[in-house]
């Protein structure tokens, strides 16, 4: 890594996983994808490495297709970082055209550093990001600390700038629900994280993240589901091993 240390990939790391849960609750140059609106893959070109992102089965890109909710994910998207791609299921993608809200019960986010999405991205490297997540991931998701205040700040924001009932944000310290997949390409851990914000109770959700190295570059991949009983974390586990599995073998 020649510009970012490993505890700074993890802060942004966690500030793109932060930013999505909100939406559930109630520009730039970008870079070039190109795909099917639906259910086929995106090819994602970072630099000189072009990454395919399959849709996992059963969902729909959706930032592609609903101007909503890409200016919602993008406006609560943190400074520096670039939002890929979007993925909700068919059902709620139907919802949408119907012009109901989506149920967001589960859904998906591809995103990247726009800093280094350029930058070649090794094992060793990915090896250094884990052992500092390992060691010091607890203090960094601090709802207490200055960065994730911060963070807060940010996403209260940009929930003003869409128009968003809910616009003051609040959570408790995420708990960390264990790592389930490492290799030398992909490290995923599980959290639960809960949001209370201004337009009505809190809600928990659970989430995947995933630091996945593909075509020698720094994705972040996650996927989220909103946490009502114990099975969910079992649901969640087992569509993101499917899903980053495909994304692996697709790249």
């Amino acid at each position: 890594m020649r510009y970012l240390t490993p505890k700074l990939f993890i802060i942004a790391t966690i500030t793109l996983l932060l930013t999505s849960p909100v939406y559930s609750q109630e520009h730039r140059e970008v870079t070039k994808r190109v795909g099917t609106a639906r259910a086929g893959a995106l090819t994602i070109r970072l630099g000189t490495s072009t990454v395919v992102m399959p849709a996992p089965d059963g969902y729909e890109e959706a930032t592609s297709q609903f101007e909503n909710v890409k200016a919602r994910f993008s406006e609560t998207e943190a400074p520096g970082n670039e939002m890929l791609a979007v993925h909700l299921m068919l059902s709620d993608c139907d919802l949408l055209r119907r012009g109901q809200p989506a149920t967001m019960q589960q859904y998906t986010k591809v995103s990247v550093l726009r800093a280094t999405k350029e930058q070649v991205f090794s094992q060793a490297d990915l090896a250094e990001v884990v052992a500092e997540f390992r060691k010091n991931g607890a203090s960094m998701m601090d709802p207490n600390g200055p960065k994730m205040k911060a963070l807060l700040e940010h996403l209260e924001e940009g929930l003003k700038k869409t128009g968003s009932s809910a616009t003051a944000v609040d959570m408790t310290q995420p708990v960390n629900m264990g790592e389930f997949e490492v290799s030398p390409n992909i490290y995923s851990v599980m959290l639960l994280l809960q949001f209370k914000s201004s337009a009505g109770e809190a809600t928990p959700v659970l989430a995947g993240m995933s630091y996945m190295r593909l075509q020698q570059r720094l994705v972040y991949v996650f996927t989220y589901r909103k946490y009502n009983s114990k099975s969910d974390v079992e649901i969640l586990r087992s569509f993101a091993r499917t899903w980053t599995a495909n994304i692996l073998a697709a790249n």
